[in-house]
């Protein structure tokens, strides 16, 4: 057996199969066989690289890494991430963009499957979360608005930690943990 290596973003049995940089963000691009990094080559207009020693095969491609990642790289940050992307596409090679959390929030499919989850809240009124993008019912769970601070202090301690009134009130008083905001009734 052989113990893999951190490679970042990067795949450690394939190349090129990682994260790279565009002009306006980064994308990932999953170049999984030789066939793909053909037309990848051809996109680009690096035919060359389809007739360099270090690049024919995908072992060779991973053994001369460091040397393949930055041609392909001056290619990519000259230009946007959409057009990358439209050029992975062409070459038909599995690839997509990273996005900022504003930009996933805000994206068509975060609202198509109904990842957007809204909780009325006692005291900042609608209160929007995010659900799980996993394909759980968003019914299963996450019905309540997030908890005010020190909503559920005491509730915790007793029921789950099995503290006594005397232990929690203690607790309380030195600031070892913040008791509901509105009483608490220790």
């Amino acid at each position: 057996n052989v113990e893999t290596k951190r490679q970042g973003n990067a795949h450690q049995s394939l190349c090129p199969y990682e994260t790279f940089v565009a002009k306006d963000g980064f994308f990932n691009l999953a170049c999984g066989n030789d066939n793909q990094f053909k037309r990848l080559c051809e996109e680009l207009g690096e035919n060359q690289l389809l007739e360099d020693s270090r690049f024919v095969t995908n072992a060779e491609r991973v053994a001369n890494r460091e040397s393949l990642i930055p041609v392909l790289a001056s290619h990519f940050t000259q230009r946007s991430v959409f057009e990358c992307l439209e050029i992975l596409q062409r070459a038909t090679i599995p690839a997509g963009p990273i996005q900022t959390v504003p930009e996933a929030l805000e994206h068509p499919q975060t609202y198509a499957r109904n990842m957007i989850l809204e909780h009325p809240h006692p005291v900042m009124g609608v209160v929007k979360t995010v659900g799980a993008g996993l394909g759980f019912p968003q019914s299963s769970y996450a019905k309540l608005p997030p908890p005010e601070l020190g909503e559920h202090s005491i509730s915790l301690l007793e029921e789950v930690l099995q503290y006594t009134s005397r232990q929690i009130k203690t607790l309380v008083e030195k600031e070892v943990v913040v008791g509901p905001a509105r009483g608490s009734g220790v």
